[in-house]
């Protein structure tokens, strides 16, 4: 059940990175 997460974590991440586009 980590391989669930980890798309959810991915997700999340790429949407951060988009608001801090650094």
């Amino acid at each position: 059940a980590y391989r669930r997460h980890e798309r959810q974590i991915r997700s999340l991440i790429l949407q951060v990175s988009a608001t801090v586009d650094v």
